[in-house]
């Protein structure tokens, strides 16, 4: 089943209804979900921890902090027992809107993961209407 909002909904079928990256990852994460990938959202950025933003100064604030995951790394991790029970399947994706690419950063780093051998991919569309969709890059790595 693939989830649409509501005003995905009443847009649907009109010419210049357009959906957002949101939209598409909720449409890659039920696809995903429904066939058995349990999938983490890979939060990367730069936070200061709030235990320390409520009591330190704002001048200690900048040596607390924290930086999670690397600059480019996909936002989803995609992972699922191998169909023999004896290995795990994994895979990182970045879900953009229609017609969106990847920053320069976000292509460096999937290309990285592929040299090292992971299987990591980005995607504009579940089926159709983008560039890049999920569906058909899913039967080639997963059949």
């Amino acid at each position: 089943m693939i989830r649409m909002t509501q005003r995905q909904f009443r847009g649907f079928g009109r010419k210049g209804a357009r959906l957002s990256e949101n939209d598409i990852e909720k449409q890659i994460t039920d696809f995903l979900r429904f066939r058995g990938w349990e999938l983490t959202r890979q939060h990367v950025g730069v936070f200061v921890p709030l235990r320390v933003y409520n009591q330190k100064p704002e001048t200690l604030i900048r040596k607390q902090i924290v930086t999670i995951g690397e600059k480019g790394q996909c936002d989803w991790l995609a992972k699922r027992v191998g169909r023999d029970h004896c290995f795990c399947e994994i895979f990182e994706w970045e879900a953009k809107r229609p017609g969106a690419k990847p920053s320069e950063d976000q292509l460096r780093y999937i290309d990285r993961r592929r040299a090292l051998g992971w299987t990591c991919d980005w995607f504009d569309s579940l089926s159709n209407g983008g560039k890049k969709p999920l569906v058909e890059w899913y039967e080639q790595h997963f059949g």
